[in-house]
């Protein structure tokens, strides 16, 4: 699967951030740091490339970005449900990426119009997620060559319904205000952040799978295949519930 986080995935530079500036899950590879929130793998951007990350995630402060290291794409595309927010479009972005639109007009362009196409679509992924409680994150991901993968992350758990979708809609609700709590004080609130990864990796370690498609049409049939597949396989008619459990002695 090609991914923003390929595509908007790999860059060079540097950072001089301290030790007390960065929280690191330590089941990932993902770390929070004040110069560029949340990242996978050891980033280290150019003082121009930094520069403009930061605007970027300015321009777009409605969408969660997660820029990962060159050498760590092939990882990131395997922990794509630990980037998700049910709340925000996702756009998982490689530094490589970042530098180039950094440093030339023309990827830039081409990058940023990747994003504003994924923010346009969000509206439609959040409609669905408030509306299915399956769906516990979703984003977008791009190669180098500009091919984009539209992506939610779904509970596949065939638990008892009514309790574990009130579950995770109580969950999605908590990372949502956790979030929020980020995004007006991402500087110190490092302590929300660690906690907000540590439910994105639960969210990941429980029984998911991850949809992918080239356009939010065809990922949106997709996550309808898959819930009514889910509600399919959870539905036994009465005489399957029964069957091996009573015998029939009636003539």
């Amino acid at each position: 699967m090609s991914s923003i986080s390929d595509v908007v995935s790999s860059l060079t530079g540097n950072s001089n951030l301290g030790d007390s500036s960065k929280v690191k899950n330590k089941k990932t590879s993902q770390t929070y740091t004040k110069d560029y929130g949340t990242t996978f793998g050891d980033v280290e951007l150019s003082d121009k490339a930094k520069d403009y990350y930061k605007e970027l995630r300015s321009k777009y402060s409605d969408m969660d970005f997660v820029i990962v290291s060159a050498d760590k794409k092939e990882e990131a595309k395997s922990n794509l449900a630990s980037f998700g927010n049910a709340n925000k479009m996702v756009v998982v972005i490689g530094e490589d990426e970042v530098e180039q639109m950094a440093n030339d007009e023309s990827m830039r362009n081409k990058y940023e119009g990747i994003i504003e196409m994924a923010r346009q679509a969000s509206s439609q992924l959040s409609d669905a997620a408030a509306g299915n409680s399956d769906i516990l994150s979703y984003g977008i991901t791009t190669d180098s060559d500009g091919n984009t993968s539209f992506f939610a992350v779904m509970n596949k758990a065939n638990d008892s319904a009514s309790e574990r979708i009130s579950e995770i809609r109580e969950k999605r609700k908590e990372k949502a205000a956790a979030q929020e709590k980020i995004e007006e004080k991402r500087a110190e609130n490092a302590e929300a952040k660690e906690k907000l990864d540590e439910k994105r990796k639960t969210a990941k370690e429980e029984d998911t799978e991850v949809l992918t498609a080239s356009t939010v049409e065809g990922l949106l049939k997709k996550i309808s295949e898959f819930t009514i597949q889910k509600r399919t396989n959870n539905i036994e008619t009465d005489s399957e519930k029964m069957l091996g459990r009573s015998i029939d002695f009636t003539v």
